[in-house]
């Protein structure tokens, strides 16, 4: 007996397994089952058809076991799934892996841990209690592959997937951050020297140095350290560029500055940024607005309609205006890019 299954992976079709002799009648689609992909890779996959052809010119492998007693995923669902699929052109089992929940999924980079309060109702298995004494002894997850050869087996979902159903362990699937994000080093003011007196005797220090001397000030000013405003972030570029390495790199090893990163590109929408008074309008658009708060009276919807660059905008943000003011809120969604 054959059957098609979908993998949790963009594959752009169905793979053909055979079903282990025994298991010919408990098999039905919407279960899962555990098949082994390439040499050494094993997934749980989601039977979608069961007594189909054998596939020509190729020997198909055999599924590792059944998982369900009965199916988790419905035909109406099945159906469903196909219909996203097709709808946002993508693959079954990328729809599989968004649909199921990560402990419906296990596969060799599934990382296992030891749920903590979890009490036996019953005797364990030997291998299911040694597999709890590894995960216990652990302070970070183990994946599957790490399983295997602490407890000395070929493949321990099956026995991960009973202690997920007696709720010993979680699982999820592994995330890795591919990229770190870019960071840009930013200077703070040494905490001791937000006191102004220590600040002054810091800054007398550098007679003998004026260009540190310079650079303090510069910061001090550039910064609002000691105003009443919000703190602005300085770089460390843009002082190096202003003072150049050596004079920064001397504040630093005196610590009268400090440095920290954050992530590049943050707070770097506010330069420039300045808010305009909003635009009067015109005796047309004064009309339509006072329309639109006369029918928002008895309805919830009020459809504006005119042409691209009527001046539909300006009644919007006139009426968010007047909203905002009466203490409410408003959500503007807007899918014009170039506004």
């Amino acid at each position: 007996m054959f059957i098609n299954v979908i993998l949790p992976l963009a594959l752009p079709q169905n793979y053909t397994y055979s079903v282990p002799s025994g298991l010919e009648d408990a098999v039905e689609a919407g279960m899962r089952v555990i098949v082994p992909l390439g040499a050494k890779k094993i997934y749980t996959a989601l039977v979608w058809e069961v007594n189909v052809a054998a596939p020509e010119m190729v020997e198909p492998k055999e599924m590792i076991m059944l998982l369900d007693s009965e199916p988790i995923v419905t035909a109406p669902q099945m159906k469903l799934w196909q219909w996203i699929a097709s709808y946002y052109e993508c693959t079954l089992g990328e729809v599989m892996k968004a649909a199921l929940p990560s402990g419906l999924k296990l596969e060799s980079e599934t990382e296992v841990t030891l749920v903590a309060d979890f009490e036996a109702e019953k005797a364990l298995k030997p291998k299911e209690q040694e597999l709890l004494d590894f995960l216990g002894g652990r302070k970070k997850p183990a994946r599957i592959d790490e399983i295997n050869k602490a407890i000395d087996v070929k493949n321990a979902l099956p026995i991960v997937n009973r202690l997920l159903d007696m709720g010993a362990v979680a699982v999820d699937e592994t995330v890795r951050q591919k990229e770190r994000p870019k960071e840009e080093i930013c200077l703070a003011l040494a905490p001791q020297l937000c006191d102004e007196d220590n600040l002054r005797v810091a800054y007398d220090s550098l007679k003998k140095a004026p260009q540190q001397q310079r650079a303090l000030a510069f910061y001090i000013a550039r910064s609002h350290v000691f105003s009443a405003t919000q703190v602005e972030e300085v770089t460390r570029k843009e002082m190096v560029e202003k003072f150049g390495q050596s004079v920064i790199k001397n504040l630093i090893d005196k610590q009268i500055l400090t440095i920290y990163g954050r992530p590049a590109g943050r707070n770097k929408l506010k330069e420039g940024m300045h808010s305009e008074a909003v635009h009067a309008l015109t005796p047309v658009q004064s009309t339509a607005m006072e329309e639109i708060k006369r029918q928002m009276e008895q309805k919830q919807v009020v459809l504006l309609h005119g042409v691209t660059s009527s001046g539909k905008t300006e009644i919007y943000i006139h009426l968010m205006e007047e909203t905002i003011k009466k203490g409410k809120q408003v959500l503007f969604l807007l899918p014009e890019i170039a506004l």
